[in-house]
């Protein structure tokens, strides 16, 4: 059932234009943050802040960012690796 509804979703969105949510409809407008909402896994309640706020082009390059995984960072314990930044990425290695 929910495949179903995701793929209505998708469908309906694919049929809009660009940035006609001003002039779209209740349910149209329900549409659309569903499918925001179940593409990019992001809360309906975000969704339609963002769309309010930025329009559906620009809501939805930030969801597609939000979605990417954010860089992997290492952080030394001065306390448990006293020496230098140089070593501790020798010892890394």
């Amino acid at each position: 059932a929910m495949v179903d509804e995701h793929a209505r979703y998708l469908r309906l969105a694919s049929e809009k234009n660009d940035d006609t949510l001003g002039t779209a409809n209740s349910s149209d407008l329900n549409a659309t943050i569903m499918n925001l909402s179940i593409e990019y896994s992001i809360p309906p309640f975000l969704i339609s802040s963002l769309l309010s706020q930025y329009g559906y082009t620009i809501t939805q390059q930030i969801c597609s960012v939000m979605n990417h995984p954010g860089p992997v960072t290492i952080r030394k314990n001065a306390i448990k690796f006293p020496w230098s930044d140089d070593k501790f990425c020798q010892w890394v290695r």
